[in-house]
């Protein structure tokens, strides 16, 4: 059977991206607080001799320039962890009280260094310009993200054709890659709210306004919207994942908050279900004599792939590692990514590599304190990378 020789050569980085991803996960920062990270990632291009920028508006971007300037592609991996206590009791788990690699942030940044190696020793056959672009603040609030990144000009000098990114994804064994066109993640919503009553002795709740009471009606009430309001094919989550209020036995607060997000594939749908959740906070709290408050943002939208883009990623991975390699089935990804941003500007294509290890069948999903990925994702997903972006610019230029 044929084998593409760039899965070869990656395949003689295995240890060493490994060992990158591991050092990474070891050592895990949040949001723009990533200067230990970016001089890691900094040091590994230069060795490589791979020209690299740094600024605080466009984050750390390398460079590979082929035979000409154009056409270009961009490469995304994002670098940032979460602020979750690992419990995975692996060896190289994290030193770092309270943070942790648990949305495989490490692995795309270490498969990203091994795409870059390999283009470097393919360079002679790089026909156009790659940018390799390791963001910080994927997760959350911050800055530069992928929306500060191109304001800074990440898309220009040389000017970027395409773009691409790929996710982890424990729910597909290690090996497979899912690859759709289309709108392949959600529109996340952020909502906060807050309750006002009136506080007292634990002892006598007739004389307050229990506030927690409201907040419990509330989140009941925002349960039933999906049932009430949607139909199966709307693909949308609501969930409540913070709830704040009250430290003390016998103290019936005067204020409490709730916060959540809604997870769909549409922005008016996202609206829509704000708008509802608005108006049962505001019901309750009138019913019960409580202030309320409510607020929500749609930072993002949904990464839309693009056709074509989605067919060279498909032809990228058959080249490395055969039809089978492409999941057939349809997975359902109802997180963000600000990846969106890049889709809005450029022809694009998001896409997910199984880490889902052969010998557990209930893996641990994503943002979970056990999240432990199949390493050999690594080597796979590196030379399907390099692969792409040497078709890429081959076919460009024959246009």
């Amino acid at each position: 059977m044929y084998k593409d020789h760039l899965l070869e050569e990656a395949e003689g980085l295995r240890e060493k991206l490994s060992d990158i991803r591991r050092e990474l996960h070891k050592y895990p920062e949040l949001g723009s607080e990533m200067s230990r990270t970016i001089a890691y990632v900094k040091e590994k291009l230069e060795l490589l001799g791979v020209e690299t920028r740094f600024s605080e508006d466009s984050g750390l971007v390398g460079i590979i320039r082929g035979q000409k300037s154009s056409p270009c592609i961009l490469l995304r991996a994002d670098m940032d962890a979460l602020p979750i206590t690992e419990e995975t009791g692996l060896e190289f788990s994290s030193r770092r009280e309270g943070r942790m690699h648990a949305c495989g942030h490490d692995l795309h940044t270490a498969w990203l260094l091994g795409a870059a190696e390999l283009l470097m020793h393919n360079k002679n056959k790089l026909e156009g310009t790659v940018k390799l672009a390791f963001q910080p603040c994927e997760e959350g609030k911050g800055s530069p993200g992928a929306k500060e990144m191109i304001a800074g000009g990440i898309l220009e000098d040389p000017k970027v054709d395409a773009a691409v990114a790929v996710h982890v994804t424990p729910d597909i064994p290690v090996g497979k890659y899912s690859i759709s066109s289309g709108g392949v993640t959600t529109t996340p919503c952020i909502f906060e709210i807050g309750i006002e009553g009136k506080g007292g002795h634990a002892a006598e709740p007739w004389k307050c306004i229990d506030p927690i009471l409201v907040m419990n009606r509330i989140y009941t009430e925002i349960q039933s919207i999906q049932r009430s309001l949607l139909s199966p094919k709307d693909k949308a989550v609501i969930s409540i994942t913070s709830v704040h209020g009250g430290n003390a036995f016998n103290v019936i607060p005067d204020r409490v908050s709730m916060g959540g997000t809604i997870r769909t594939y549409s922005r008016k749908t996202a609206e829509l279900l704000a708008e509802k959740i608005e108006e049962i906070v505001r019901y309750c709290g009138e019913a019960d004599k409580a202030k309320t408050e409510f607020r929500y943002e749609i930072p993002i939208g949904s990464c839309v792939n693009d056709a074509h883009m989605t067919g060279l990623v498909k032809s990228a991975v058959r080249s490395c590692l055969g039809e089978a390699a492409i999941y057939s089935e349809e997975i359902l990804f109802m997180g963000g990514d600000d990846f969106s941003y890049f889709t809005e500007a450029v022809p694009s294509c998001y896409f997910f590599a199984g880490v889902k290890k052969k010998c557990r069948e209930n893996a641990f999903p994503l943002h979970n304190c056990r999240f432990d990925p199949d390493e050999s994702c690594l080597c796979k997903t590196a030379a399907v990378l390099a692969r792409l972006a040497l078709d890429f610019t081959s076919e460009k230029k024959g246009e």
